[in-house]
């Protein structure tokens, strides 16, 4: 955005953008009575307005990962905020607060998410949103020590235990979706790695990352790689293997010695690198 912030199209949604979030101006053009909040929460330009007056001009956070990255607001910020402003009755603070808790699931760690799911609960009256979105996103915390995953069978295993069940061979690990399209085109290539190295002591393993069953089982059906072991995880929104193991995006590389022992946390990919770091790594064994 910054790099090309000159260009007429992205020129203008600044502009626009920059519009939307200036208080003084949405309030002159609309002047809405947030006393009637319950009754005009049906049109989406009243919400996107609440949206915008509870954005508190917070700085935006720029954030880097390889060849990847984002920019967000601190959503812990504005959800504190939201409790404190006078401006909003409970209906308005229901709507901003789960809001502002999206935020915070989709780019903070695990003690946040557990720590702003503990004050929605306390802070919301809508329960059913509350019960929809711990569902929805499998908010279980109390295992967020290990990182839960399920095979085509339907049996569960730890990904502690995949590791420890492959001992004694070289692991090269998948972390992909269904939905994820730089995933899904890589596989061509990583069904080819696998190829090369048929007879070499290493077991190529997919992990489904954030997706759905259905979805994941058709894709590992359509990709052609139902022999491999393949395995859907459960629980990726609250455990702390992933934040330990540095997984923001995907797909994402892991690379196991046959010890057990992780010797490349940012593996490449197929095609792009992978087939000459595996060479590498089991030649200076």
């Amino acid at each position: 955005m910054e790099k090309h912030k000159k260009l007429k199209t992205i020129k203008k949604w600044i502009n626009q953008n920059k519009t939307q979030k200036d208080k003084e101006i949405i309030e002159q053009n609309f002047g809405f009575n947030l006393a009637k909040t319950d009754s005009l929460m049906t049109f989406s330009f009243f919400r996107d307005y609440l949206n915008n007056i509870s954005q508190y001009n917070l700085e935006f956070i720029e954030e880097n990962n390889g060849n990847s990255g984002g920019f967000y607001i601190d959503s812990r910020i504005r959800f504190d905020s939201i409790l404190k402003d006078k401006r909003f009755n409970q209906f308005a603070k229901n709507y901003l607060l789960f809001d502002a808790y999206n935020g915070i699931g989709q780019n903070f760690r695990i003690k946040d998410k557990e720590k702003y799911f503990k004050k929605l609960q306390e802070n919301t009256t809508n329960k059913e949103q509350l019960d929809k979105l711990e569902r929805d996103y499998k908010l279980d915390f109390s295992k967020s020590d290990k990182l839960i995953l399920t095979d085509l069978k339907y049996d569960t295993i730890t990904f502690s235990n995949v590791i420890k069940n492959n001992k004694g061979k070289w692991l090269y690990i998948d972390f992909w979706a269904s939905w994820c399209k730089p995933c899904r085109e890589t596989m061509p290539e990583s069904k080819k790695l696998g190829k090369e190295f048929k007879k070499e002591n290493i077991e190529f393993i997919y992990v489904s990352l954030n997706d759905k069953k259905e979805n994941w089982k058709k894709a590992i059906k359509s990709d052609s790689i139902w022999n491999s072991q393949n395995y859907f995880t459960e629980n990726g929104n609250v455990s702390m293997v992933i934040e330990d193991l540095g997984i923001k995006t995907i797909p994402h590389y892991l690379i196991y010695n046959p010890n057990g022992e992780l010797v490349n946390g940012f593996a490449d990919r197929p095609g792009k690198g992978a087939k000459e770091q595996l060479k590498k790594l089991i030649n200076d064994k």
